[in-house]
């Protein structure tokens, strides 16, 4: 009885052992492929999200332009309006 139960054991602790290896690798790959899927979802976000973040970017260049040149003393329309308006 215990030669069967050795017999058994010496065939089935490298199975277990090599499907234990295969799950590891397994788990690996999908936490890699998540990992791949989280990215191209970052990616498309950021291009599709790209048009407004540009233009944010642009309206804030403005803004610091026309800051700049208030700073120069550069009469803006806008101050020459105010000048108007008073």
């Amino acid at each position: 009885m215990s030669a069967l139960v050795q017999k058994f054991l010496r065939l089935t602790v490298p199975l277990l052992v090599i499907l234990l290896v295969l799950l590891m690798l397994l788990t690996l790959l999908l936490i890699r492929l998540l990992l791949l899927m989280l990215l191209l979802m970052l990616l498309l976000m950021l291009l599709l999200m790209m048009p407004m973040l540009l233009l944010m970017l642009l309206m804030l260049l403005l803004l610091l332009l026309l800051l700049m040149l208030r700073r120069q003393g550069v009469p803006l329309l806008l101050t020459g309006l105010n000048n108007m308006r008073s």
